[in-house]
């Protein structure tokens, strides 16, 4: 019933490709209806491939007669599916009446192709096997599906001429639109539905597509993908392309050789497949080379130097942008001691002969001085680079002091503050007090920035605490974006706990990871600085969300 069929399999490695890159879009956001229509579309062409490599490797009529009417199917909905992408990308609401009317008519088509021979009237069979045969209607039904989707990229096309799309837009739409009219030149398959025996290469053209689609993704932020792009993903699918390219050009010189030469040579194949496979590796290094020269904009160490440099500059404007919140706290705090030196400075020439108010007047002066430099010690230790120094810390005076600083911020955005300190907390712990800071100024910097228009802060600190929550319904992540289970001894928990809009569940899994921001002008470092820091404490962090009811972040610490 079934045999191997060496042509069926570049459809099948497309089959996979297509339905694997489907589904990584799908994931990235499905409640984007770009990335809905984008995964029906690959769906489609995966159909379509798989169903072809059964009719090839099918010795049944009746079996390939049945999937050569399911591979039609797939390809009708792939005329309505990149219509969608199309019209999706230009605005979904805009065009919702055609779409809809696309679907609808595909499925009209699909009931059509399974019930009658209008469309389809049985199979042909050529040296590559069993291939559909166009019925009396095949033709009309084709130019249909082919205006209907001309159409499509017609009314993109008039959005990029007249400039409606603009910045980042326009160049996805032109990449779009370059991709789906080669995507077009699948169309050569329905020849040999005709009687015309050529091998159905058309797949090759969704290769293309393939590629300018992930260029458009990687390189232009098209489907907005949030994540670090890896090279070893691009070179996988490079790898993948050029394997289905070099199993195509094995099979179809075979079949040219045998048609000038007149038979079989498997010695003459033999050679043909060594040659192409010594090809093959100068030829991926020099991909790949190309890739790495225009793409990434350099070799792998390059790139590798690059980055370091990149995230080493970005955590230290992250750590300036930590600076500058405690100048302003430190600018605040001095004017309190300023303002009593002043005050007695005033009246000093008045009571000169006064010991009693000369001894208070030198205390107080010395207390305030000493007050002041250790704030500005404070500041420059906090600015300089050092590695973890630990001290013993109270707990609770450390993170009063760090609350004090971001007072005005809290008075600004009227966010009031509520503080739970364990009375245990006034122990001494091991912190390096200057790197734990910008821990904590980081969460509390990012609790400000949610709370714009007001809201209320907690902090709490428990010690070897069971669970940080009550609501069973919060979803809790650590740092590697798994669940965490709570039970420990010994430890400190620090929780502060905002009443902003909170996380979704997808975006709670990477909130620690390098990169990773939502914010306009985010560097998406704070969180992953702030693991880190919390890390070579010898501690862990982290984070619980529901949606419209706030955000916490729980930071546990192990003491002795």
């Amino acid at each position: 019933m079934f045999f191997f069929n060496p042509y069926a399999i570049p459809l099948i490695l497309v089959s996979m490709f297509t339905l694997t890159a489907g589904i990584i879009v799908l994931k990235e956001n499905f409640r984007a209806h770009l990335n809905r229509s984008m995964f029906y579309w690959c769906f489609c062409i995966s159909a379509w491939t798989i169903s072809y490599a059964i009719v090839f490797c099918s010795s049944d009529k009746n079996i390939a007669n049945i999937m050569s009417r399911a591979a039609c199917t797939a390809v009708v909905f792939l005329f309505f599916t990149g219509a969608d992408c199309l019209l999706g990308f230009l605005n979904p609401k805009k065009f919702e009446k055609c779409i809809f009317s696309g679907y609808l008519i595909g499925m009209i088509f699909s009931i059509l192709i399974f019930s009658t021979d209008l469309l389809l009237s049985g199979t042909h069979h050529y040296f590559f096997g069993f291939y559909g045969k166009a019925g009396p209607y095949y033709l009309p039904t084709i130019l249909f599906l082919q205006l209907f989707f001309i159409y499509a990229a017609f009314s993109l096309f008039s959005a990029i001429k007249n400039k409606q799309l603009q910045g980042h837009k326009l160049i996805q739409g032109k990449y779009i639109l370059l991709g789906f009219c080669i995507a077009l030149l699948g169309c050569i398959d329905f020849i040999p539905k005709f009687g015309i025996e050529i091998y159905p290469f058309g797949y090759i053209f969704m290769i293309f597509w393939a590629l300018i689609m992930s260029y458009t993704i990687l390189k232009h932020q098209l489907l907005n993908f949030q994540i670090v792009i890896k090279k070893s993903l691009v070179y996988s699918i490079l790898f993948a392309i050029i394997s289905i390219a070099f199993i195509t050009i094995i099979l179809l010189s075979e079949k040219i050789f045998q048609i000038f030469v007149g038979y079989k040579s498997t010695l003459i194949s033999t050679f043909a497949a060594i040659f192409i496979a010594i090809l093959f590796l100068p030829l991926k290094n020099l991909i790949q080379s190309f890739l790495d020269k225009y793409f990434f904009k350099g070799s792998p160490m390059e790139i590798a130097r690059q980055n370091e440099l990149l995230r080493q500059k970005i955590t230290q404007t992250d750590k300036l942008k930590a600076i500058s919140t405690l100048t302003s706290g430190v600018a605040h705090e001095i004017k309190n001691p300023l303002t009593a030196i002043k005050t007695f400075a005033e009246y000093l020439p008045q009571k000169w002969d006064d010991p009693d108010f000369r001894l208070k007047f030198s205390r107080i002066v010395n207390r305030e001085v000493d007050r002041i430099d250790d704030l500005v010690h404070q500041l420059l230790d906090f600015a300089k680079p050092a590695p973890l120094a630990l001290k013993e810390t109270d707990l609770q005076k450390f993170i009063n002091d760090t609350l004090d600083f971001l007072n005005s911020k809290f008075i600004k955005h009227h966010i009031k503050v509520v503080k739970n300190l364990d009375a245990e907390s006034r122990q001494l712990i091991k912190l390096d007090p200057n790197q734990f800071r910008q821990a904590l100024l980081n969460i509390l910097l990012n609790a400000i920035d949610v709370m714009e228009d007001g809201g209320i802060l907690t902090v709490r600190t428990l010690y070897n605490a069971q669970s940080t929550t009550s609501n069973a319904k919060r979803t809790a992540y650590d740092a590697q974006g798994a669940k965490y289970d709570e039970h420990s001894t010994q430890y400190v928990s620090i929780t502060i706990s905002d009443t902003g809009p909170g996380i979704s569940e997808n975006d709670l899994k990477h909130i620690f990871d390098p990169f990773f921001s939502k914010k306009d002008k985010g560097t998406g470092l704070g969180l992953s600085i702030t693991q880190e820091i919390i890390k070579n404490h010898g501690g862990n962090i982290f984070v619980e969300s529901t949606i419209g009811q706030g955000t916490s972040f729980v930071m546990k610490l192990l003491y002795s």
